[in-house]
Protein backbone atom coordinates (compact mmCIF):
# COMPACT_ATOMS: atom_id res chain seq x y z
CA UNK A 1 0.00 0.00 0.00
CA UNK A 2 1.39 3.32 -0.77
CA UNK A 3 -0.47 6.72 0.11
CA UNK A 4 -0.21 9.73 -2.29
CA UNK A 5 -2.06 13.09 -2.59
CA UNK A 6 -3.11 14.47 -5.77
CA UNK A 7 -0.98 15.97 -7.91
CA UNK A 8 1.72 15.09 -10.34
CA UNK A 9 4.36 12.07 -9.07
CA UNK A 10 6.67 9.64 -10.21
CA UNK A 11 5.78 6.08 -10.37
CA UNK A 12 8.79 4.09 -10.76
CA UNK A 13 9.31 -0.35 -11.81
CA UNK A 14 12.59 -2.04 -11.13
CA UNK A 15 13.24 -4.97 -13.53
CA UNK A 16 15.93 -7.31 -13.27
CA UNK A 17 16.73 -9.54 -16.67
CA UNK A 18 19.18 -12.32 -16.80
CA UNK A 19 19.96 -13.91 -19.95
CA UNK A 20 18.37 -12.08 -23.54
CA UNK A 21 18.02 -8.69 -22.06
CA UNK A 22 15.16 -6.11 -22.22
CA UNK A 23 13.89 -3.17 -24.04
CA UNK A 24 12.06 -0.13 -22.80
CA UNK A 25 9.23 -0.76 -25.42
CA UNK A 26 8.60 -4.20 -23.61
CA UNK A 27 8.42 -2.69 -20.39
CA UNK A 28 4.62 -1.76 -19.19
CA UNK A 29 2.36 -0.28 -16.14
CA UNK A 30 -1.18 -0.71 -15.93
CA UNK A 31 -1.94 2.61 -15.40
CA UNK A 32 -5.90 2.62 -16.25
CA UNK A 33 -7.30 3.42 -12.35
CA UNK A 34 -5.13 6.83 -13.59
CA UNK A 35 -7.22 7.04 -17.25
CA UNK A 36 -3.30 6.45 -18.82
CA UNK A 37 -4.07 3.06 -19.57
CA UNK A 38 -1.30 0.82 -20.24
CA UNK A 39 1.35 3.33 -21.38
CA UNK A 40 5.56 2.71 -21.83
CA UNK A 41 7.74 4.16 -19.50
CA UNK A 42 8.43 8.20 -20.00
CA UNK A 43 12.42 7.50 -19.01
CA UNK A 44 14.43 4.49 -17.84
CA UNK A 45 17.88 3.63 -17.13
CA UNK A 46 19.72 0.79 -16.07
CA UNK A 47 22.01 0.96 -12.63
CA UNK A 48 23.80 -2.35 -12.55
CA UNK A 49 21.78 -5.73 -13.60
CA UNK A 50 18.48 -3.69 -12.85
CA UNK A 51 16.79 -1.87 -15.72
CA UNK A 52 15.02 0.52 -14.02
CA UNK A 53 11.56 2.91 -15.43
CA UNK A 54 9.68 5.89 -14.25
CA UNK A 55 6.29 6.74 -15.25
CA UNK A 56 5.29 10.33 -14.68
CA UNK A 57 1.13 10.35 -14.09
CA UNK A 58 -1.42 12.87 -12.66
CA UNK A 59 -3.28 11.42 -9.12
CA UNK A 60 -6.49 12.10 -9.46
CA UNK A 61 -8.77 12.86 -6.50
CA UNK A 62 -10.68 10.07 -6.87
CA UNK A 63 -10.14 6.37 -8.95
CA UNK A 64 -13.36 5.57 -10.72
CA UNK A 65 -15.32 6.37 -7.60
CA UNK A 66 -13.09 5.13 -4.84
CA UNK A 67 -9.97 6.19 -2.64
CA UNK A 68 -7.86 3.26 -3.98
CA UNK A 69 -6.30 2.62 -7.08
CA UNK A 70 -4.62 -0.19 -8.70
CA UNK A 71 -1.74 -0.61 -10.75
CA UNK A 72 0.75 -3.19 -11.80
CA UNK A 73 3.25 -3.52 -13.82
CA UNK A 74 5.02 -6.48 -16.06
CA UNK A 75 7.76 -6.99 -18.37
CA UNK A 76 8.83 -8.64 -21.27
CA UNK A 77 12.22 -10.07 -22.25
CA UNK A 78 13.90 -9.95 -25.71
CA UNK A 79 12.81 -13.46 -26.35
CA UNK A 80 8.97 -12.51 -25.13
CA UNK A 81 9.27 -14.31 -21.76
CA UNK A 82 6.83 -12.62 -19.98
CA UNK A 83 7.44 -11.88 -16.11
CA UNK A 84 5.05 -11.45 -13.30
CA UNK A 85 2.84 -8.86 -13.09
CA UNK A 86 3.60 -6.66 -9.78
CA UNK A 87 0.46 -4.90 -7.94
CA UNK A 88 0.54 -1.78 -5.91
CA UNK A 89 -2.81 0.25 -4.27
CA UNK A 90 -2.57 3.57 -4.56
CA UNK A 91 -4.88 5.18 -1.11
CA UNK A 92 -5.57 9.02 -2.28
CA UNK A 93 -5.26 10.95 0.65
CA UNK A 94 -6.41 15.04 0.34
CA UNK A 95 -6.39 15.42 3.92
CA UNK A 96 -3.57 17.30 5.72
CA UNK A 97 -2.86 15.85 9.60
CA UNK A 98 -3.94 18.35 11.93
CA UNK A 99 -1.85 18.59 15.16
CA UNK A 100 -4.12 18.56 18.14
CA UNK A 101 -1.28 19.10 21.22
CA UNK A 102 1.92 19.59 21.59
CA UNK A 103 3.84 18.80 24.76
CA UNK A 104 7.31 19.19 26.13
CA UNK A 105 8.58 17.73 29.54
CA UNK A 106 12.67 17.81 30.72
CA UNK A 107 14.27 15.47 32.73
CA UNK A 108 12.42 14.55 35.89
CA UNK A 109 9.51 15.56 34.02
CA UNK A 110 10.13 19.11 34.93
CA UNK A 111 8.70 22.46 33.01
CA UNK A 112 11.95 23.69 32.15
CA UNK A 113 15.15 22.72 30.77
CA UNK A 114 18.73 22.70 31.58
CA UNK A 115 22.26 22.03 29.76
CA UNK A 116 22.23 18.19 30.15
CA UNK A 117 18.75 17.47 30.12
CA UNK A 118 16.55 15.03 27.76
CA UNK A 119 13.84 16.48 26.26
CA UNK A 120 10.66 14.62 26.01
CA UNK A 121 8.32 15.49 23.18
CA UNK A 122 4.88 14.54 22.75
CA UNK A 123 3.02 15.18 19.90
CA UNK A 124 -1.13 14.56 19.18
CA UNK A 125 -1.34 14.38 15.75
CA UNK A 126 -4.98 13.83 13.82
CA UNK A 127 -4.04 11.41 11.20
CA UNK A 128 -5.44 8.06 10.15
CA UNK A 129 -2.34 6.72 7.07
CA UNK A 130 0.76 7.81 9.80
CA UNK A 131 2.64 10.94 10.67
CA UNK A 132 6.29 12.06 9.70
CA UNK A 133 7.62 14.92 12.28
CA UNK A 134 10.89 16.68 11.62
CA UNK A 135 12.53 18.84 14.72
CA UNK A 136 15.04 21.39 14.10
CA UNK A 137 17.06 20.87 16.96
CA UNK A 138 19.97 22.98 16.40
CA UNK A 139 19.32 25.57 18.75
CA UNK A 140 18.79 23.10 21.48
CA UNK A 141 21.23 20.22 20.72
CA UNK A 142 23.41 21.46 18.00
CA UNK A 143 23.89 19.88 14.55
CA UNK A 144 25.96 17.19 15.77
CA UNK A 145 23.56 14.91 17.38
CA UNK A 146 21.21 14.58 14.14
CA UNK A 147 21.69 15.03 10.68
CA UNK A 148 22.24 18.30 10.01
CA UNK A 149 20.62 19.51 13.17
CA UNK A 150 17.35 17.63 12.04
CA UNK A 151 15.52 15.16 13.93
CA UNK A 152 13.17 12.94 12.41
CA UNK A 153 10.29 10.69 13.70
CA UNK A 154 7.35 8.39 12.73
CA UNK A 155 6.95 5.94 15.27
CA UNK A 156 3.75 7.14 16.65
CA UNK A 157 0.91 5.07 18.45
CA UNK A 158 -2.55 5.09 17.92
CA UNK A 159 -4.67 7.04 20.47
CA UNK A 160 -8.34 7.06 19.32
CA UNK A 161 -10.08 7.01 16.12
CA UNK A 162 -7.77 9.39 13.70
CA UNK A 163 -5.52 10.12 16.66
CA UNK A 164 -1.12 9.44 16.67
CA UNK A 165 0.45 10.03 19.77
CA UNK A 166 3.99 10.81 19.26
CA UNK A 167 6.33 10.27 21.58
CA UNK A 168 10.67 11.14 21.37
CA UNK A 169 13.02 12.06 23.28
CA UNK A 170 15.64 14.87 22.10
CA UNK A 171 18.98 15.56 23.84
CA UNK A 172 20.83 15.98 25.79
CA UNK A 173 20.57 19.75 25.67
CA UNK A 174 23.30 21.90 24.88
CA UNK A 175 22.26 25.31 24.52
CA UNK A 176 23.82 26.65 27.53
CA UNK A 177 22.16 29.57 29.57
CA UNK A 178 19.31 30.96 27.54
CA UNK A 179 15.79 32.28 28.02
CA UNK A 180 14.86 30.42 25.02
CA UNK A 181 14.88 28.37 22.15
CA UNK A 182 13.09 27.88 18.77
CA UNK A 183 12.16 24.22 18.30
CA UNK A 184 10.48 24.55 14.76
CA UNK A 185 8.27 21.24 14.33
CA UNK A 186 6.79 20.24 10.37
CA UNK A 187 4.59 17.69 10.57
CA UNK A 188 3.69 15.33 7.25
CA UNK A 189 1.23 12.42 6.76
CA UNK A 190 2.51 9.63 4.87
CA UNK A 191 0.96 10.91 1.88
CA UNK A 192 3.05 14.45 1.77
CA UNK A 193 0.41 16.29 3.16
Amino acid sequence: IVYVKPGTVEITAEVDEIGSGIKRENIFADLTSLNRGTPNPSECGEIGAQTVCTWEVTIPSVCSGSEVCRISAWAKDNVENEGEKTFTELHIDNVKPVVKKVELLATGEKRYVQTGDTMTLTIHVEEENGVRILVDVKEAVGEDSYANGIAVFDQCEPDEERVQVCTFDIGPVTAGYVSSVDLPITVTDTAGN
